[in-house]
């Protein structure tokens, strides 16, 4: 963060003020520490721990809505260190959820998660960082299907 923070220094990411910096570290840090890690083995996880894992991953997209709500991005009014780590998530498991066709982030289940997503989705500077949505796609069946064949190998031995 601070060499975001001193790079960019006429638009900063984290916020100026000691309470938000440490608010949005807190959150980035949930974002990449929790949250990634359950959404993992909600989408990849076997049996009981994948019912676990969706369970709790439900849990923690309900509180980054209740951090969110009322606010059009993380930091406020705009994009922030918070809404980067977060939308990362977001759209990897998105695709994810595309190529499983599972339904653990749906609009109707976390609609304030969703109205952001679309607010950064509609984000020229933001679309243009991601590598384009077929290829993207591709790369995810590739990976899932090493992780499958992998899998199988385990429970074959």
């Amino acid at each position: 963060m601070e060499y975001v923070d001193e790079t960019w220094k006429h638009n900063p990411l984290p916020p100026k003020h000691p309470h938000g910096r440490a608010n949005a570290r807190f959150w980035a840090n949930f974002v990449d520490e929790k949250v990634f890690k359950t959404a993992s083995i909600a989408y990849l996880g076997k049996d009981k721990a994948q019912e676990d894992g969706i369970e709790l991953f439900s849990q923690q997209l309900k509180m980054l809505e209740a951090e969110l709500r009322g606010k059009d991005y993380f930091g406020g009014d705009s994009i922030g260190f918070v809404d980067i780590a977060a939308f990362f998530i977001m759209h990897v498991y998105g695709v994810v959820q595309e190529v499983k066709e599972a339904e653990l982030m749906t609009r109707e289940k976390f609609p304030v998660l969703f109205e952001w997503l679309a607010k950064l989705q509609a984000n020229d500077l933001v679309m243009e960082c991601l590598q384009p949505r077929e290829k993207h796609l591709a790369h995810v069946r590739a990976r899932l299907s090493v992780l499958d064949e992998a899998a199988a190998k385990t429970k074959a031995a």
